[in-house]
Order: structure tokens, then C-alpha cells, then sequence
């Protein structure tokens, strides 16, 4: 199994908005990740932050040969509120809220979408775990 160097995400600013009543959603905006099989597996796909925390993931199957995944650059909640919880941990100082992008577009209706920063691909089978950095800018 091995990962080809995906493209950097465009961070778009509509990202962080709360969805128009009046205008429908852009659409196709996805980011590929390519990955290379020897033989047909089941892997579990991982987005981590640059903290080692997930922020997605999913199961997917691969089959021999070169694989493409569709990721629609949305995470998930559960996760992303636990990895943002993870950087205002210290008790000592005052909640950061410039640390709590995912908490403040949650209270304000927005969908979650991948912020920017660095970010790892985890690809693992039964027996390999494969990983590259991306970043979004």
C-alpha cells in the first residue's frame, strides 16, 4: 500500500458561514486522495490535526490497483470538538476561543468544515499503516 503527495487544500472562506436560506450549497468542491493497492483490503482512512488528533475517518475498501477518495473536506463533529477541547486544556490560563473555531460555527449554525493548518492522512490495513502530511492554506 503506498500514498501518492495529495494536493494542498484551498481553504474557502464561505467555509466558515452560516448556509444561505436563499441560495443552494456550492457543490463539488472535494479534495483527492490517491492510494495504491497491491490486493483488494478493507482500510480505515484518518485525518489527524497537527496535535496526532483525529478529526475524520471513515472505512473504506480498496481494490488492487490505483485507488481515488472523495473527501467533501467536512469533519467530524464528535471529533473535531475533542480535538479542539485538546488545545485549551490548560486550566491555568483563560479560554482561548480563537482556539474554538468548531465550537463557535456549531453555536452559529454553520457546517464544520477542515480549518486551516497541517493535517495527516492515515491509511491502515490489518498489517500496514501508511501516512502523508497535507496542509490547507
Amino acid at each position: 500500500m503506498a500514498l501518492l503527495k495529495p494536493k494542498d487544500i484551498q481553504f474557502r472562506p464561505y467555509w466558515n458561514s452560516k448556509p444561505s436560506r436563499w441560495f443552494a450549497p456550492k457543490r463539488g468542491e472535494y479534495s483527492l486522495f490517491s492510494i495504491w493497492s497491491g490486493s483488494q483490503k478493507t482500510v480505515d482512512i484518518s485525518i489527524l490535526d497537527e496535535q496526532e488528533n483525529p478529526i475524520y475517518s471513515i472505512k473504506k475498501v480498496l481494490h488492487s490497483g490505483l485507488n481515488t477518495w472523495q473527501w467533501d473536506n467536512m469533519l467530524e463533529v464528535d471529533m473535531a470538538l475533542k480535538a479542539e477541547a485538546s488545545k485549551n486544556e490548560d486550566k491555568d490560563k483563560p479560554l482561548n476561543k480563537s482556539l474554538m473555531p468548531i465550537s463557535e460555527g456549531l453555536r452559529l449554525g454553520h457546517k464544520i468544515y477542515i480549518q486551516k493548518g497541517l493535517y495527516k492522512l492515515v491509511v491502515k490495513d490489518s498489517t500496514n499503516t501508511e501516512s502523508i502530511e497535507f496542509e490547507v492554506k
